[in-house]
Parts: C-alpha cells; sequence; structure tokens
C-alpha cells in the first residue's frame, strides 16, 4: 500500500511530470574541448571519464546542474542577496545581510586574484553546470515550476561566494562574542566569568563602546536570526586516521563524517574522476568543484571545522555626518553607497551599504549617534586559494598538508594517511596574526592593539601532527593545542566530549578495519552522563518523580539508544539543571546564557557545545556560593523530578513510550515543505527513529531551547577507507544524490545511512565497468 509520502510524490509526478535526468545515450555540449563519458552506479554517482582536467570538472559541474539545480540556485541566491526575489518578505533578513556583508562584490575580488589553475577549475565547473540544468535535464527541477522561475546562471565568483557562505555559517566565534557581550551588558562580568571560562580576569570593559553597541547588536541579531533560518550549516564533525598497526590489514584507515544540518537534497555530492593526469573519488560540497573528503591513487583525507578565530567584530563609532568612523589614529572615511532588492510580491526596498577600514557593517546604519558592528575576516579577503581545489593532485599525506595549506575559507583540521603508511593531522585555513587581544568579545576599531597583520600566519606554522606515537589521530572540533603554543588559534574550541570517545575507542583496539570503523562512527555514548553521574546518584530519592527517576537512570551506561528511555529522562534532566544553574547567575541574559546562538544549527554561542564540559563541571563540583537562596541537592532533585514531569506530559505515563528515538525522532526537511503540510509530506523525509546527542559520535544534537525538537546538526556525510584497497572504501549521504523528490536517488541511501552502513565509489575501470546502470556521452557541440 501506498503511504501518503508516496502518494503526494505520484501526485507530483503526474502534475508536473518527473523532470529526470538525462543519464543514457549521446548530448553534444557546449563548453568542452573532447568527449567525456560519463557512468553512473545504482546509486546515481557518476563516475567521470575525461581526456583534460577541465572538461573532467565540467563534466562534475555538469552532473550537479542535472541532479541539484534549485540547491544550487538557493545558494547563487543568497550569495547574491537576491533570495526575496524568489520567495518573497520572508528572503529580506537574507539579502540584507549578504549583501551588507558583501558575499558577492568579495567573492569577485577573490576571484581576480585566484591562480590560473583555480580560474580553470571553476570556470570549467560553472559552465557545466549551466548546461546540465539546461540539457542535461528533460525539464527544470520541480521547484522552478512550482515558483515560476529559471535558473540563474552560475558565475565563477558565486562559486567563491558560496565557500565564504560556508566560512560564515561555521566561523569559528563571531556568534560567542556576540552572546558573550549579552550576557555581559544584561549581567554584568561576574556572571560571564562564572558561565565562559575564556572570559579572562584581567579583559577590561569598555563601557562607552557597550552601550552604543547594544541596539545595533539587537538589530543584528534579528536578521542573523532571519538569514540563518535559511541557509544554517552546522558545525560539528569527526574525524581519525589509523595507522596500519593498529588495523588488521595493516593498512591505514581514514575515516570522517561531518556533522551539518538535516536538510534535504544532502549536502554533499558524491563522484569519481578520472583523466589521463589523475584519479578521484569521494565529496564535494553541492555547487562547487574539488574534493573536499576523499582520496586519490596515494592518499586519503577528511576534514572537521577547525575551530579557528578568523572572523572579529568590531565596534564602530561613526561622526555626525555619518561619513567617518573613529580609527586607531583617528576620523577615517567610509565608502557608503545604496542598492535595491527586489522582493517578490511586494515593495524594492532600499538598502544602504557601508564599509569601513575593518571590513563591511553588518548591522543597520540607523543613527550617526548610534554605533555599529563590522566584521573583519580571512574568508573575506582577496587572496589566493588552493585547498580542496587541488587535493586531487597530491602525491603523498604531505604534499596533501602542503597544498591545503593555502586556504583562505573554512579553517579544517585535516586527517589523512597515505599508501606509504604514513598518517598526520594538520589545521589549515588562514589564520589571523592578532597585534593584541583574542577576539573574546566585539572590539571598539579605534583601539590600536586590535588589528591584524597584512598577512596570516604562515603554514609552517601551523599546528601538524605526523606518524603520532599512539598509532592515530582523531578531531572533533576540540583544543586543538595547548595554552602555550606560540601561536593563537581560538579561545572557542567545542568541548573534547566526542574526541575523548574517539579516543577511548581506538585505543580499545588493534585490528580495526572496515566494519569495526563503520560501527564507531553510530557510537551513541554519553560521556555527559559519566561526569554527572555521582552526582544524580547521590540525590536523596525525597519523592515519587525523584524515586521513578533514579530507577529508570540505574544502571545506565550513558547510550543514548533510539530504544532508551533513560536517554530521554537524562536529557530532560541534562538540560534543566543546565538551565538553573545559568539562570541563577543570567537571570536576564538568560537565553544568551544557555545558548542562544544566531545559528538555527549551532545554538551554542556561551553553553551548548562549546561549554558544556565547563558546566558540567559545576554540576559535578557543586560549588557552595552557587545558588542563593537554595542548594545543590534541592536543584538536581528538583531537576530530576521536572524530567519525569515533562515526559510524563508529553508522552504520557507509559514509560516504554519514553524511548529517544520515538520522542525525539530525525526528518530530513527540504527548502519548499515551509511552503505547506503537503509540501513537507512530499518533500521531507521522516521521522526516523534516532539516537545520540550534540555530544556523541553518532551526533544528533538538540536545541537547548526545545530538547524535543528535529536534531539540528547530524553526519551528513561518512566516509570510512581503507588505504590502497579503494573499492572497500565506503560513502554515505544522509539522503540521496539526488535533489528530485520522483527520483530513487533522492533518499536511496537513508536506510543504509541509519544502519550506519555505506556504498562503494568504484574504482579503477573494471570495477566502474561492472558498477555502470548508465552512460552518456558528452561531445563538443559542432554548430
Amino acid at each position: 500500500m501506498l503511504n501518503t509520502r508516496s502518494l503526494l510524490r505520484r501526485a507530483l509526478q503526474i502534475g508536473l511530470g518527473k523532470r529526470m535526468p538525462t543519464t543514457d545515450g549521446h548530448l553534444e555540449v557546449p563548453g568542452i574541448t573532447d568527449r567525456v563519458l560519463i557512468r553512473r552506479d545504482a546509486f546515481g554517482i557518476p563516475h567521470i571519464d575525461a581526456r583534460n582536467e577541465p572538461d573532467a570538472w565540467y563534466a562534475w559541474g555538469f552532473c550537479q546542474g542535472q541532479d541539484r539545480a534549485f540547491q544550487i540556485e538557493t545558494r547563487v541566491r543568497v550569495v547574491r542577496g537576491r533570495l526575496a526575489e524568489l520567495i518573497g518578505p520572508e528572503g529580506l533578513p537574507v539579502d540584507r545581510l549578504s549583501r551588507r556583508m558583501g558575499l558577492a562584490r568579495h567573492a569577485q575580488a577573490q576571484y581576480e586574484v585566484l591562480n590560473d589553475h583555480g580560474r580553470s577549475t571553476i570556470e570549467a565547473f560553472c559552465r557545466g553546470v549551466i548546461e546540465g540544468s539546461r540539457i542535461g535535464a528533460t525539464r527544470r527541477a520541480h521547484e522552478f515550476r512550482l515558483l515560476n522561475v529559471r535558473p540563474t546562471p552560475l558565475e565563477p565568483s558565486d562559486v567563491l561566494g558560496s565557500l565564504a557562505l560556508v566560512s560564515f555559517l561555521l566561523a569559528s566565534n563571531w556568534d560567542s562574542e556576540i552572546g558573550r557581550l549579552k550576557v555581559l551588558q544584561a549581567d554584568g562580568p561576574d556572571a560571564l566569568k562564572a558561565l565562559d571560562p575564556t572570559y579572562p580576569e584581567w579583559l577590561s570593559i569598555i563601557s562607552r563602546p557597550g552601550e552604543p553597541a547594544g541596539p545595533q547588536v539587537s538589530h543584528l541579531i534579528d536578521e542573523l536570526e532571519g538569514f540563518l533560518k535559511f541557509t544554517g550549516v552546522g558545525s560539528g564533525s569527526n574525524n581519525w586516521a589509523i595507522a596500519g598497526s593498529r588495523t588488521a590489514s595493516g593498512l591505514p584507515i581514514v575515516a570522517n563524517d561531518p556533522h551539518l544540518s538535516s536538510i534535504l537534497p544532502a549536502h554533499w555530492y558524491l563522484g569519481h574522476i578520472t583523466t589521463p593526469d589523475f584519479e578521484v573519488a569521494g565529496a564535494s560540497m553541492a555547487g562547487t568543484p574539488g574534493i573536499a573528503v576523499g582520496h586519490n591513487e596515494s592518499v586519503a583525507w577528511g576534514i572537521t571545522a577547525g575551530q579557528v578565530d578568523n572572523t572579529d567584530l568590531f565596534i564602530e563609532e561613526f561622526n555626525d555626518a555619518g561619513d567617518q568612523v573613529r580609527g586607531p589614529e583617528g576620523w577615517e572615511p567610509v565608502e557608503r553607497w545604496s542598492e535595491t532588492i527586489r522582493v517578490k510580491g511586494s515593495d524594492d526596498v532600499r538598502l544602504d551599504i557601508v564599509e569601513t577600514g575593518r571590513g563591511p557593517v553588518i548591522g543597520d546604519v540607523l543613527d550617526p549617534d548610534c554605533g555599529a558592528l563590522s566584521i573583519k575576516a580571512t574568508w573575506l579577503a582577496p587572496r589566493d586559494a588552493q585547498g580542496i581545489l587541488v587535493t586531487h593532485l597530491a602525491d603523498s599525506l604531505n604534499d596533501l598538508f602542503d597544498r591545503m595549506g593555502y586556504w583562505p575559507g573554512l579553517s579544517m583540521n585535516v586527517v589523512a594517511g597515505d599508501v606509504d603508511g604514513v598518517i598526520g593531522w594538520k589545521l589549515v585555513g588562514d589564520t589571523p596574526q592578532r597585534s593584541d587581544g583574542f577576539g573574546i568579545l566585539p572590539t571598539p576599531a579605534w583601539d590600536p592593539t586590535a588589528g591584524w597583520a597584512d598577512d596570516p600566519v604562515p603554514p609552517s606554522d601551523m599546528p601538524t601532527l605526523i606518524a603520532p606515537e599512539a598509532g592515530f589521530v582523531t578531531t572533533a572540533n576540540n583544543r586543538a593545542v595547548p595554552d602555550d603554543y606560540p601561536t593563537f588559534i581560538t579561545h572557542d574550541w567545542q568541548d573534547a566530549y566526542r574526541a575523548t570517545r574517539a579516543t577511548e575507542l581506538l585505543e580499545a583496539k588493534t585490528d580495526w578495519d572496515i566494519d569495526s570503523t563503520l560501527s564507531m562512527q553510530l557510537d551513541r555514548v554519553s560521556l555527559v552522563w559519566r561526569d554527572v553521574r555521582a552526582a544524580v546518584e547521590a540525590v536523596d530519592p525525597s519523592n515519587t518523580a525523584v524515586r521513578d527517576a533514579l530507577l529508570i537512570l540505574k544502571g545506565w551506561d550513558g547510550d543514548l539508544a533510539t530504544d532508551s528511555t533513560a536517554a530521554s529522562v537524562f536529557q530532560a534532566f541534562l538540560w534543566d539543571i543546565i538551565g538553573r544553574v545559568c539562570r541563577e547567575k543570567a537571570p536576564r541574559s538568560y537565553d544568551w546564557a544557555i545558548g542562544r546562538s544566531m545559528f538555527s544549527l549551532l545554538p551554542a554561542a556561551t553553553v551548548g557545545s562549546r561549554r558544556m564540559q565547563h558546566i558540567v563541571q559545576v554540576i559535578a563540583e557543586q560549588p557552595d556560593d552557587w545558588f542563593a537562596s537554595s542548594t545543590w541537592p534541592q536543584e538536581l532533585a528538583g531537576a530530576l523530578g521536572h524530567a519525569i514531569q515533562e515526559c510524563t506530559a508529553r508522552f504520557g505515563s507509559d514509560t516504554d513510550r519514553w524511548h529517544w528515538g520515538r520522542v525525539r525522532p530525525l526528518t530530513l526537511t527540504h527548502p519548499v515543505s515551509n511552503a505547506s503540510p503537503l509540501m513537507a509530506k512530499a518533500f521531507d523525509v521522516g521521522p526516523i527513529p534516532f539516537g545520540g546527542s550534540a555530544h556523541t559520535l553518532n551526533n544528533g544534537a538538540v536545541l537547548p531551547s526545545d530538547i524535543w525538537a528535529n536534531p539540528y546538526g547530524v553526519a551528513s556525510m561518512r566516509m570510512v577507507c581503507e588505504v590502497g584497497r579503494w573499492n572497500s572504501t565506503r560513502f554515505i549521504l544522509a539522503g540521496g544524490q539526488s535533489g528530485n523528490p520522483c527520483s530513487p536517488h533522492y533518499d536511496d541511501m537513508v536506510p543504509l545511512w541509519t544502519a550506519g552502513d555505506g556504498v562503494s565509489i568504484a574504482w579503477g575501470e573494471d570495477a566502474v565497468r561492472s558498477a555502470t546502470e548508465s552512460a552518456l556521452q558528452l561531445t563538443p557541440e559542432t554548430r
């Protein structure tokens, strides 16, 4: 029997057609110089055989244009600040912030200094996307038809702008700067010091800039929340490399699972490219060339967000005329102009744009007497790039690290292993050389100690580890260097629970293989429970609700499994006690103290995933003077009792219905699902029973404001690679290769993804020929 989702997709197909890509036969296309063969396997993964590198990247773009045209369209409109043209007034916050920040104009400046190889790659990719969308499919994607628009031709600056967008969304701490400022303004330095250990005793509080910045922070927050509703990405990930001395085969294993938002289509696009000069397989961020995660014939690599503090906010003070700002050496001129935003179904909106010597002003300049916030970021600087655009050319781990070292975008922890048996880690991405200060709070623009050097930290000075004695290396957005490391990286690492759990598991075995590594990626054990367990079990069972909670938690091992009742009770208890701890010290800025952020997918500006260990330590140590009018035993008992009361009120008295995977399932959502419940049924996938939390390897983070809401970040893609045995490698997406809900490849990977399995991307001609389900020949246009 067809379910509601199948019926609605059938109706969509009847009303608008399947709109499937052409994957068999022959097409003449403009933009290539020689023939290209594109063969697809049973999951729609393309295997591209090209005779030169530009044609290979053209074909990579062609396939993405066939499968992900509307996803790319959305990114282009966000970068250009033209989303409101598509969806109406709801897109205005996105357009305002994008244009103020200047994603498009700064991307154009980056393109102008890009090296020849980078230009050739991106230009070929853009040509391919355009033609893949135009002639590579029978008709425009469904979303274009529903919105009655045509695809916007992709330009090279759009690709660089998309990479800058991701860098902005995953930059390590600009949201934390705002969160700290809000706590500081509302509840004072004592509250901030109590809840955020990065706030040092010696950091001066400058009252004059703090006050005028307040309204601008509020205006900026409103726009950021609207912006990130459409563009949120997330910021967690795990990766590790295991030396052959700890594997069953004697070959290194490299694993990676980037944690991004639970959306459809998937963030990543899988494929395999072969040319006379290189062969590579892996994943790109949709809408971009370059293999960010994958392998070639010599080396395999994976990435996590490096958390480098590559972005600072500055408080700008304008003169009365609004044409100058105060700088370190006096008044400085600003650039100011107006742009028009077209809005579907409404009047055009005029927007004032201002750039200072630090960077673009990203909040409204409503009044010259009211300060403004500008943003300075490495990813907005016009610098040449290599990074993920050249990974496919690396012939060893050291060569890969050298190539990826020159990268102005998102900072990344790169782990890798090569065919010579070497494993290692390197932190890459342009890192500011600050004159002074640490980017903890927005800084007065006139502070002479707050500037950056012209050049970033040299790649050779960035943290690196090759051939670790432990026989493995793992990263999970956690602290990468000790406090006395000579180069300042950041204060805003994420907590180390995931990294600690990964280390425990990796140390426990010396016979790792593909299957056991895949299983490790599904691990849901929360070390938070280990840290608070003693405090919980010491609570006096003073009433029925507390006794019920203690009985459910008794003997629990901390596994946030889908069928666990204890997991639900623990999560309800945990966030309630954290709320009590934070509210006591920051009653007026509680939302920010608990972890509110502009990130819809990383609500962790102060606590959340970045300060959880500090707050848990407070709970475990129970400082005597924390609560003014109650005690720790009272608060812990209250939180345990509240957990039972909330679960009962929400899910009924039958505790078998409290299973974590049932009460907090996962739904993979498509952007058009906001339009109506019927659209959601047709385009979304789920609910799927799902376990884990923000602090488990199998990531399933919950919002502090609503722990029962859809997980805001999951393993968007997984890879496990046995170096040298390339056909044993496993990849999987949270979704599928296609963005077309009528395609079998829209969500055909979900069952495997849920089970912790993966698919092989065939390597070598014999394997590709065996895996081929369809073949499309592209030849240069003759007319």
